[in-house]
């Protein structure tokens, strides 16, 4: 037997199911096939806030994140890579991929709260965004039109639109991408 606090429910019994796909991760949802439904797209959350059902928000673990190859040639300059990062505006990005549904942070995510650390620019100095900056980095680096390219997944929902995002911040600086 399962003795609760009162106004806890008495759960007997609790089946977890992978659902990879987010179209039908929502439709589980609205045919009452399960109870909750995690993670979700701001997008897909935000729809069925509208069709009432109940959505709550909390911070999570994932990132975005984005990786350089550290045995491309093209990145072997600090100053190619600190132009890269001067040039993604990161709050564009949670702007329109996670339609704002996000925090800028460092390595670790602000829902592991005891260890993330604050992006501030004393902590983390290439966080900001700053096209100009990157430009003459670039130009510094004798790389003004370096040819560069995204590997995106499709299999986790924010990754493509991401890269979209991404190669326009690239190629505003002077990044040559396909």
């Amino acid at each position: 037997s399962w003795a609760t606090p009162k106004g806890i429910p008495n759960v007997q019994n609790l089946s977890l199911r992978f659902i990879a796909e987010t179209a039908a991760k929502a439709a589980a949802v609205k045919t009452g096939e399960v109870d909750i439904a995690s993670p979700l797209p701001a997008d897909v959350a935000n729809q069925l806030k509208a069709d009432g059902y109940k959505v709550e928000v909390f911070p999570s673990t994932g990132a975005l994140h984005f990786a350089l190859d550290p045995t491309d040639p093209a990145m072997a300059d600090v100053r190619v890579r600190q132009a890269i990062s001067y040039a993604i505006n990161r709050q564009e990005l949670i702007n329109t991929v996670l339609l704002g549904d996000g925090a800028i942070t460092g390595v670790i995510p602000p829902g592991e709260t005891t260890w993330t650390i604050p992006a501030t620019p004393d902590n983390f100095p290439t966080y900001g965004y700053d096209p100009a900056k990157a430009q003459q980095l670039l130009k510094d680096a004798g790389a003004d039109g370096l040819k560069i390219s995204i590997t995106a997944s499709p299999a986790y929902a924010p990754d493509i639109p991401s890269a979209e995002v991404l190669q326009a911040h690239l190629k505003k600086v002077g990044f040559d991408l396909p």
